[in-house]
């Protein structure tokens, strides 16, 4: 086994596609909602409403490496900023509601 590639081969099988030592490895949907540990169902949704990075090669639904990563990363959860209980620096700044400036109001 490669370095790096251990923790999405996982112990129950190859991946779906392989095709050499630099390719692009491929999960089908039972494989990969193993890995994520979630219903093979409810991946299927996901990629229905697009929710999900995936492949399609033709009807065939496949998620690469990448795309699991992805998937991982887009569903971490940041915690609430609540006034006078955050450490500074705990959540980043993209994450705090920042106010709105007032609109001004036309003088009709």
């Amino acid at each position: 086994m490669r370095a790096g590639h251990g923790a999405l081969t996982g112990s129950g099988g190859a991946p779906a596609t392989s095709t050499g030592d630099d390719d692009v490895r491929l999960y089908d949907p039972e494989q990969a909602a193993a890995l994520l540990r979630v219903r093979e169902s409810t991946l299927r949704e996901w990629v229905r409403r697009r929710k999900v990075p995936h492949r399609r090669l033709g009807r065939a639904i496949r998620f690469s490496a990448d795309d699991l990563r992805k998937i991982i990363a887009g569903s971490v959860v940041m915690p609430l900023s609540v006034p006078g209980t955050a450490v500074a620096g705990l959540v980043p700044a993209s994450v705090v509601p920042v106010p709105l400036p007032e609109r001004r109001r036309s003088g009709r």
